[in-house]
């Protein structure tokens, strides 16, 4: 079995870089009703620009071992809104974002090199009705620790939370 090492100051360097994308991106969107959610001109069609990272071996679980995780596993969009998700994956191995009731099913290529994440941008419009869907990774990962961030929520298991616009 191998087992992957991930530096601390690689982890740091990709939150601050998550943070400073997502800052970014939160002043390009206007106007803004919370930090994820963007609201539009009801005649304009919605656009909504969403990042996360994939970190290997990031979250301390209640286990006391640090697993896989998605960087932001909960985000909010308004209904019917054209959601635009870049994706930063940090990991030496594949990693996915699939959702059936998103109709989302996308597999991100491993990082380049360490410290050289892929990216991959999804495209998808939200559900009308609000409400929370889940996504997950469905590839195993987390292996070193029995996958056990593929059954516990907020490491490779997150939501998409739909409000009324």
């Amino acid at each position: 079995m191998k087992v992957r090492t991930f530096p601390k100051v690689v982890a740091v360097a990709a939150v601050i870089l998550t943070l400073a994308v997502g800052i970014f991106a939160i002043q390009q969107v206007q106007p803004m009703a919370s930090p994820l959610v963007a609201t539009a001109n009801a005649a304009q069609a919605q656009t909504v620009y969403l990042y996360m990272d994939i970190l290997p071996g990031f979250k301390l679980g209640s286990d006391g071992k640090y697993h896989d995780a998605f960087s932001s596993w909960q985000m909010k969009v308004p209904a019917g809104a054209q959601v635009v998700l870049t994706v930063y994956n940090w990991d030496d191995m594949d990693h996915s974002f699939t959702s059936k009731e998103l109709g989302v099913d996308v597999v991100f290529k491993p990082a380049l090199k360490q410290g050289e994440p892929s990216a991959t941008v999804i495209k998808f419009t939200a559900p009308q009705k609000p409400g929370t869907y889940e996504f997950h990774c469905k590839i195993p990962c987390d292996l070193e620790n029995g996958e056990w961030s593929m059954s516990h929520q907020g490491y490779m298991i997150g939501q998409i939370v739909v409000v009324a616009p």
